[in-house]
């Protein structure tokens, strides 16, 4: 059995593998996010997110919409979502590299920059 794609198969292929690198960044952005209010708030640095509500539903919604625009004009959709995707990448990458170095650099002073906030006994 010989299984051939055609060029707009490609391109969902392609659409779908670029969602899951987008999905894996924006976890790990989150991720990051998230350590770096735990180390704010003079807490471990544990925090972690969710990949299952992403991981089927951002692919699916991407090629239907590639879908809908390739039945305006053949592989446009897929081109343009692949594009978009392709420029969201360095916005979630230099985001992600933003925050580890924030969060380095909050750990390494090890001083909390939030106040506070326990309750005081008069």
């Amino acid at each position: 059995m010989r299984v051939t794609l055609k060029g707009s198969d490609v391109g969902y292929v392609v659409v779908v593998v670029a969602s899951f690198v987008v999905v894996l960044l924006a976890s790990a952005v989150s991720s990051a996010a998230g350590n770096v209010v735990h180390v704010r708030h003079d807490r471990e640095p544990n925090a972690g997110s969710s990949l299952f509500p992403a991981i089927p539903f951002v692919p699916a919604l991407l090629v239907g919409l590639a879908w809908l625009l390739d039945q305006w004009h053949d592989t446009f959709g897929s081109w343009a979502v692949i594009t978009v995707l392709v420029f969201f990448v360095p916005l979630q990458v230099r985001a992600l590299r933003m925050l580890e170095s924030q969060l380095h650099s909050l750990a390494a002073s090890n001083v909390s920059k939030v106040p506070d906030e326990s309750p005081t006994v008069e």
